[in-house]
Order: structure tokens, then C-alpha cells, then sequence
């Protein structure tokens, strides 16, 4: 990146952010805009991670394959290195995000409309190509749209574009997981790619129709034709590895606690039909909402008490669940509520850490800072996965959790520490 382009992208960084600069009667048709846009990704997002493995037991398709599905997740986890060239090119006259948002929309209805003609059964490494070009369309568009919504909600209302990425997971859950799958028993396979194809158009549409919204911020504007503000480039500016830090030092643990949760109580006695009830009846719902509230929570409380009270509450998660997971036992309702208060948390932690990124990130190069500083916070839990799950193997799941317990407050004091020392140095931190 060039002198002159990290100038104005640490200017942009460092900027005061007017209290007028995001108008009321504005904030309503732009919150309406991003969330149509997170709504596009989430519900095929929640079809193919959701339905998609019980559609390929259905058609009676071989487990090693269902275990590919999981390489669909690594395009979203790559943008980070391509970010830049999607925040520097742009068509002229049809706008620097839309260039890259809406004629993805499109690509996206026209790839499930295509897969309506294969089978799992019989084509599935075709149907797999498809789904991964889909992914890399999604995940390249997801570049443009965080941007997008960095650019015109500005730091004040950062918090708002970050709850409703969040809450676009529990609805693609929902939805995509939820009533296509049940769509899927009537209409089959060819039918439910029909109805996602004819979503993501109709969703498309205002994307494509609306005028580009101008930046809050005047240095968001970036010219075309400046240098890339690559991921390396990015990280060497001062203060962005403790703000990666604190932003993965209170959710890591936590992260990795959730994802053996569903396999603890599997242990316990519970059958996929009682936790798929309380998934889909008691933690989505309540994850959906809860994620709502936590945005506006954010608002008022500021973001230091607000990583507290997330600290708090997901040390109580994971002791309770150390505790049933010593009791050797739990029932139907306990689960629904463990598991709601886990999917609000989850929320709690994605408003927190998406939040802080797009306000670190606000400026020239803001789908560069949000994929890059996204995926790092992301990518840890998930390389950490295998190891935890090797340890509850050695140690046992009450043992693992006691574990990550006195780990989640180890790092928690370490990230008051990080943050204490950042303001000291006057480093911009999360």
C-alpha cells in the first residue's frame, strides 16, 4: 500500500465520527438494504450446512461424502487474501459495492437453479462443484457487503449492521435448515433448488434496483486507483495484532465449547429428534432474538462492559454444563435452555466482534479490514476444534469443560491486561 493510501486510511481510523453523520430517516432504509443483503447469503448458507447432510442420508449417499461439505466453508475463510482487489475494482457508474453484490445475487439464483437438473445420489461431484462455486460467489460478494455496510452506517451505527449479520444466521437456520428441509419431504430435490433459485432473485432485486448510498465517511470513497491495502499490509499498522488479539482471546474457549455441546448431550441420552426440537423450537428462536437485544445493549452499555457481561455469561454456560456433564444426565427442557442460552451468546459474541471490526476497519479499505480481521477471529476456534475434541476424548467431557472454564478466565484477565496497555500506548484496540 502507498504512503498516501495508508495515510488516509489511518486518517479514516482516527477520524472523529459526527453524531449526525448516519441521518435518522435514513438509518431505517439502510438497515432494511444490508439486512436483505445478509439474508441472501444466510439462507442458502443455512440449506447447504443444515439440510444438505440430511437430504445426502436421504439419498442414501456415503458418509465421506456428507464429510465433504465441510470444504464449502473454506472460500469464506480465504476471502482475506483477495479482499483488497474487491474494495480497489468496481465497474464506473454502477457503484463500488453493487459492481460485486448484486450481480452475485443473480450467479447464485442461476447456480441452484442448475443443480435443480443433478442428483446427490447419482451427480455428486457435480452438485458439489456447483455448491462450491456458490460458495466462492457468496463469500466474494460477502467482501463487497461488508464493506457496504461499514461505508454507509458508520461507526455509530456499526453496531446494528453487526447484529443483523448475526441474527442472518439464525434466520438461514431457520429457514434454510428448517422449512426447506421440510419442503424438501413434498417437493424433492429439484423442487426445493426451484424455490431457493426464485428467492435469491426476488431478494436480488432491490439490491440491483437501489442507487449506490454514499459513504459516511469521506475517506471510505477509495480511488481506484490506489495500491491494495493487502492482509500483511493491513496487519503492520499499529495496534491491529492486539486487536486481533482481544477479539479472539474472549471467544476462543468459548467457541470451542460450543461446538462439542451437541455431542455431550448425545452422550447424555438425548435422541437427534428431541435435540433437533430444541434447536429448531427453543435455541434458534431464541438466538435470533436474543442477538436483537444484544445489539441494542451494545448501544447502551459501550463495548467494555458489554465483553464483560459476555465473559460472565458464557463462564456460566460452561460451568453448568461441566456440571450436567458430571451428573451424567440431563433432560429435555434443561438442554432447550443450555442451548438457548449458548445460541445467545454465540449472537452476544458476533454483535461484540463485528461491531469492533467494522469500526477498526472504517475507511478506504473496509471489505479488507472487516474479511481479514473476520476471518481471524473466526479461523482459531475452528483450528482448535480438533485438538479439544482429542482432549475430552483423553480426559472426559466434565474434566474438558472444568478445563476451558479456568482457560475462558485466564484469558479474560489477559484481555483486560491487552486492553489496559493498549490505551496506555494509545493504540486503537477493540
Amino acid at each position: 500500500m502507498s504512503n498516501e493510501s495508508s495515510a488516509t486510511t489511518a486518517n479514516a481510523k482516527v477520524r472523529p465520527f459526527r453524531a449526525d453523520a448516519t441521518p435518522k430517516r435514513g438509518l431505517a432504509w439502510k438497515l432494511t438494504l444490508i439486512g436483505l443483503m445478509y439474508l441472501c447469503q444466510a439462507i442458502p448458507m443455512g440449506f447447504v450446512f443444515g439440510s444438505a447432510p440430511v437430504i445426502l442420508r436421504c439419498e442414501h449417499v456415503p458418509l465421506r461424502y456428507v464429510g465433504m461439505l465441510f470444504v464449502l466453508h473454506l472460500p469464506w475463510a480465504a476471502k482475506l487474501f483477495y479482499a483488497s482487489y474487491i474494495d480497489k475494482y468496481s465497474l464506473p457508474g454502477f457503484g463500488r459495492r453493487k459492481t460485486w453484490i448484486a450481480p452475485a445475487q443473480f450467479i447464485a439464483s442461476g447456480l441452484f437453479y442448475w443443480l435443480a437438473s443433478f442428483s446427490f445420489a447419482t451427480d455428486f461431484l457435480t452438485v458439489f462443484l456447483l455448491l462450491l462455486a456458490y460458495a466462492v460467489v457468496m463469500a466474494t460478494s460477502d467482501i463487497a457487503v461488508d464493506g457496504y455496510a461499514t461505508d454507509i452506517l458508520g461507526p455509530q451505527h456499526a453496531h446494528w449492521g453487526a447484529t443483523l449479520q448475526a441474527c442472518g444466521r439464525y434466520v438461514g437456520m431457520m429457514l434454510g435448515a428448517g422449512v426447506l428441509l421440510s419442503l424438501y419431504a413434498s417437493l424433492g430435490w429439484p423442487g426445493v433448488c426451484h424455490v431457493m433459485a426464485a428467492s435469491l432473485f426476488c431478494l436480488g432485486l432491490p439490491i440491483l434496483l437501489h442507487r449506490e448510498l454514499s459513504p459516511v465517511l469521506p475517506a471510505a470513497a477509495a480511488s481506484a486507483g490506489e495500491a491494495p491495502a493487502g492482509a500483511l499490509a493491513l496487519l503492520r499498522e499499529p495496534g491491529m495484532l492486539s486487536t486481533v488479539a482481544v477479539l479472539v482471546l474472549p471467544t476462543v474457549l468459548f467457541f470451542c465449547g460450543v461446538q462439542m455441546r451437541l455431542p455431550l448431550m448425545t452422550d447424555l441420552g438425548l435422541d437427534a429428534g428431541t435435540l433437533s426440537a430444541a434447536l429448531m423450537w427453543a435455541a434458534y428462536p431464541a438466538g435470533f432474538l436474543g442477538t436483537l437485544a444484544c445489539g441494542w445493549l451494545l448501544g447502551r452499555l459501550g463495548s467494555p462492559a458489554f465483553m464483560r457481561l459476555f465473559c460472565l455469561g458464557s463462564l456460566a454456560v460452561t460451568a453448568a454444563t461441566a456440571w450436567f456433564a458430571a451428573a451424567g444426565t440431563i433432560v429435555p427442557w434443561q438442554a432447550a435452555i443450555l442451548l438457548a442460552c449458548d445460541n445467545i451468546l454465540i449472537g452476544a459474541a458476533n454483535v461484540w466482534a463485528f461491531t469492533r471490526i467494522m469500526r477498526v476497519s472504517a475507511g478506504a479499505w473496509a471489505g479488507t479490514g472487516v474479511a481479514v480481521l473476520g476471518s481471524l477471529f473466526i479461523l482459531p476456534p475452528l483450528a482448535l476444534a480438533p485438538a479439544v475434541g482429542a482432549l475430552g476424548d483423553r480426559v472426559g467431557l466434565p474434566t474438558l469443560y472444568a478445563a476451558l472454564a479456568a482457560g475462558m478466565f485466564v484469558f479474560y484477565a489477559a484481555t483486560e491486561g491487552l486492553v489496559a496497555l493498549a490505551k496506555k500506548r494509545q493504540l486503537r484496540v477493540c
